[in-house]
């Protein structure tokens, strides 16, 4: 490769794109646009130091005629450059893009989300023309940023850098944060070189900055390793923006505009729209404590918790911490589960089985007992369960209310001192015949777990 050469190469590489417009990181896309009619311009000055030193000063612009379209430009002057090609100083390369978004938590996403491309406008600077480099580099890449309270945003981005002799795969990731006059940023970023083999870079770069509307002043700088041809082994880029200040009111003529009809299945906001269902789970906005996220009516249109992912969720699964199917209660096939957990009760699938006119538990219900007090055991928010127990109409009503609490009592013995359930979250209610529950004496005969005490409505929401 001739000396000539290495300039135009090393231009129109990736770590010389900004990110124009950037209201959070200075060289990593989050995703995020400027708001409609609003535009930033700033001067960079750009000092790479390391097999080759190079300054340079750049002039970005970008512009957003609309609420989801942005317009930007670059155009950056060699003020130094050595070891020196003839000749040293001059234009570099200028850079044109768009960036399109297409999710915003302005319109109630959450997150941003956006495309972009961008072209290398070939001709201008001088090493392309003496060495006849005169076809156009495209970028394109997608950028998305998650918002961290008010004030920070996690970036993401990742593209494509394309040419003639040039194919890169370049990305990087950022955590900006600006408040009200001061902001930092941390970045880490690359690119990977897919012709003439594999080659690239890695950088990580951290910074300040100070914004005084509609001023902002940024330091940004950090080391690289394993840039080509002129690798470098830092840079620092110090610079003077000027952000054009939206007047106070137009967010809220936005934010009206986007409200005024509160129409289902066009943008709106949610605490605008109270009498819509943005998650069609049956629970208005209003009162909707999850409403971008279908739930459960009865828990507030908020999911319930489901930690070991088998889709039956925490407060009915017997099995909490291991995976199974639903319809042996969330529990593995191999242990097949007797007792179901009911949004009032628990219920039981066999019966307990007591000597004849005796409060003694027949040997045989022992297994069903201790999966009862292990299902108890497993759901601390199950805080009392009322053992109540039923007989059939044989003998006096006195007679029986007396068995049968006998009964319950024996019960919530056996799961305290065999099952290890605490005492105080049981009680016991003997009602002999009063509740049948219907002709049937082996359907009367039998004993039921009535859950009094069931968790608050969970809110999973944002």
């Amino acid at each position: 490769m001739s000396t000539l050469a290495q300039p135009a190469l090393t231009s129109a590489g990736g770590h010389w794109l900004l990110n124009p417009g950037g209201e959070r990181s200075q060289v990593i896309g989050t995703g995020e646009l400027l708001g409609a009619m609003r535009f930033r311009v700033a001067l960079q000055t750009h000092l790479a130091i390391g097999n080759s030193l190079q300054l340079r000063e750049h002039v970005t612009a970008a512009f957003a005629p609309i609420d989801r379209l942005q317009l930007m430009a670059q155009l950056p002057f060699i003020l130094l450059q050595r070891p020196a090609p003839s000749p040293e100083q001059g234009v570099g390369r200028p850079w044109a893009g768009l960036r399109v978004g297409l999710l915003s938590p302005e319109w109630d996403d959450p997150l941003w989300l956006a495309i972009e491309g961008h072209v290398g406008i070939p001709g201008l600077e001088q090493a392309e023309v003496l060495t006849r480099s005169l076809l156009p580099t495209g970028l394109a890449k997608v950028s998305a940023g998650l918002r961290q309270g008010n004030d920070a945003a996690i970036g993401l981005e990742a593209g494509s850098r394309f040419g003639a002799g040039l194919v890169e795969l370049e990305g990087g990731v950022s955590f900006a944060a600006m408040g009200l006059h001061w902001g930092g940023e941390l970045t880490t970023r690359g690119s990977l070189s897919l012709l003439n083999g594999l080659r690239g870079f890695v950088e990580v770069l951290a910074g300040i900055r100070y914004r005084l509307r509609p001023l902002e002043l940024s330091l940004l700088g950090g080391p690289g390793y394993g840039l080509i041809p002129n690798g470098f082994s830092g840079r620092v880029l110090f610079g003077v923006s000027f952000v054009n200040p939206a007047p106070p009111e137009d967010e809220d003529v936005r934010r009206r505009e986007r409200v005024a009809d509160c129409t289902d299945g066009t943008p709106y906001l949610i605490e605008e729209c109270p009498e819509l269902d943005r998650d069609h789970d049956g629970v208005l906005n209003g009162v909707d404590r999850c409403p971008r996220e279908p739930g459960d009516p009865e828990n507030q249109g908020c999911p319930w918790p489901d930690r070991d992912g088998d889709g039956t969720a925490d407060i009915f699964d017997n099995c909490p911490g291991e995976r199974g199917p639903s319809n042996n209660a969330g529990c593995p096939p191999e242990d097949v589960q007797r007792v179901v957990i009911k949004k009032d009760r628990l219920e039981i699938l066999e019966v307990i089985y007591f000597e004849f006119n005796r409060a003694d538990i027949k040997e045989q219900s022992f297994e069903l007992l201790d999966q009862i007090a292990k299902v108890i055991n497993a759901h601390p928010e199950l805080a009392h369960v009322r053992i109540e127990g039923h007989t059939d109409r044989v003998g006096t009503a006195e007679y029986n209310r007396e068995l049968s609490l006998a009964r319950a009592n024996t019960v919530k013995l056996y799961l305290v001192e065999r099952g290890n359930v605490e005492g105080a979250r049981l009680s016991t209610r003997g009602y002999g015949f009063d509740r049948p529950l219907g002709n049937n004496d082996a359907e009367n005969r039998r004993v039921e777990f009535l859950i009094i005490s069931m968790p608050e409505a969970v809110d999973e929401g944002p």
